[in-house]
């Protein structure tokens, strides 16, 4: 090889280093997505961990992991289509207050199972049931694993050790958040189980977070820069398919899990619409029979039975 091809190839060598490396910097969390995402179907609890407790030299901030068993690295999980009964939910802790800031409200999308904690699993459940809770039993493991991670790492977490096990299980029980969430009706009804998607804000909140991509029927991302918009892209009782990376929060005193959305894919959908004129055949007694007016429906309110999504064609 002439001394002229070598010093191509060098050079060659190093633009790739740059560029991947640029890249990475960039778009760090795209680049390991095709061997990293799992479908629901091959979710296994049995095959993660969460790593041991790290300091981190710069920040001196503690960081843990859900990592897979074997190769200690993180995976995606690509969830099968789930109902989200109440589309975008807000939550302003100081709504009846003066003091009400923008900044401070939190947004995040409610998904729900479609089978009932107390129904037992049977052969005759759709495919997607029985998906439905192999999602259920991961999440509901890594709850169960997060519990026991607290009671084997008192130490560093709450800073105390405990005079037993069950001890320790009663304190770690009472302060971790779980994952799957349930809240029976006042008359003592079950409702299906939920997992609830926290969405962060961009720099104003005035929309979401730039990081998260929404798709519809094509591999681009749709521009979604409001929480308007974003309310819009998903009605209630639209069904979502999601790509969420399990991942720990380790602060002073706490420890919890959370679901962290990338993607979501959104059907495509009308809002419903309700009649308001008088809309029989036979003409109202007193008055020559109208055309009757389409308005679309203010589902600002509604309940979840209530919810109504028209895809289209």
């Amino acid at each position: 090889m002439e001394k002229t091809d070598k010093i191509k190839m060098l050079i060659f060598s190093l633009l790739k280093k740059v560029s991947t490396s640029i890249f990475s910097k960039l778009l760090p969390e795209y680049l390991t997505v095709k061997m990293s995402v799992i479908r629901t179907n091959d979710l296994n609890i049995d095959d993660f961990e969460i790593s041991e407790i790290r300091i981190n030299p710069k920040t001196k901030k503690s960081n843990a992991y859900v990592v897979n068993k074997t190769d200690k690295k993180t995976r995606l999980v690509e969830t099968i289509e789930m109902v989200s009964p109440f589309g975008l939910s807000a939550f302003d802790p100081n709504k009846d207050s003066a003091a009400s800031d923008p900044m401070k409200i939190n947004y995040s999308i409610p998904v729900r199972f479609d089978f009932k904690p107390d129904e037992e699993p049977s052969e005759a459940e759709s495919d997607e049931i029985k998906a439905q809770r192999k999602l259920w039993n991961f999440v509901k493991g890594l709850d169960e694993m997060a519990v026991n991670y607290i009671i084997e790492h008192s130490q560093e977490i709450l800073k105390r050790k405990f005079a037993s096990r069950e001890a320790a299980y009663a304190v770690a029980s009472t302060m971790y958040s779980p994952l799957v969430k349930n809240s029976p009706g006042k008359d003592g009804t079950i409702y299906p189980d939920r997992i609830n998607i926290k969405l962060s804000g961009n720099d104003d909140n005035s929309g979401p977070n730039s990081s998260y991509l929404f798709f519809k029927d094509t591999a681009t991302p749709l521009e979604i820069t409001t929480w308007s918009e974003l309310s819009e892209l998903i009605p209630k009782g639209s069904r979502v398919k999601m790509i969420l990376q399990p991942r720990v929060v380790l602060m002073p005193g706490k420890f919890f899990l959370k679901l962290h959305l990338m993607q979501m894919k959104v059907p495509n959908v009308k809002r419903a619409a309700r009649i308001t004129g008088y809309a029989f055949s036979d003409a109202p007694a007193e008055e020559d029979a109208s055309e009757p007016v389409a308005t679309p429906r203010d589902e600002t309110h509604a309940d979840d039975s209530d919810a109504e999504v028209v895809e289209e064609a």
